[in-house]
């Protein structure tokens, strides 16, 4: 069967339109845990940039620990801002990000 481009256009666009029905029934429960996040910028939805972190923390390892950044969900990887000579990038006020 040959498709134009108009076609596969309405086709995306109603498989657009039933995700959304489906997102929005469950979307009053997530809402309200939502409004917690109001002032984040959420850019990537698996990805996490913190800042201010205490150099004490700046160790991959323990941040991924069940205590620290473990205890949100699966941690895939942790990495600390470094210079380009390898060291722990921090700043004035005796803090990193992560």
């Amino acid at each position: 069967m040959h498709w134009g481009w108009l076609s596969l256009f309405r086709l995306v666009l109603e498989m657009n339109v039933e995700k959304k029905l489906k997102s929005h029934k469950g979307k009053s429960k997530s809402s309200e845990g939502r409004k917690q996040l109001a002032s984040v910028r959420v850019i990537q939805r698996n990805l996490v940039y913190v800042v201010g972190l205490p150099l004490s923390f700046a160790e991959e390892d323990l941040l991924q620990r069940s205590e620290y950044f473990g205890q949100y969900g699966k941690v895939l990887k942790v990495s600390i801002s470094r210079t380009a000579a390898g060291a722990v990038q921090h700043f004035a006020n005796s803090t990193c990000s992560v």
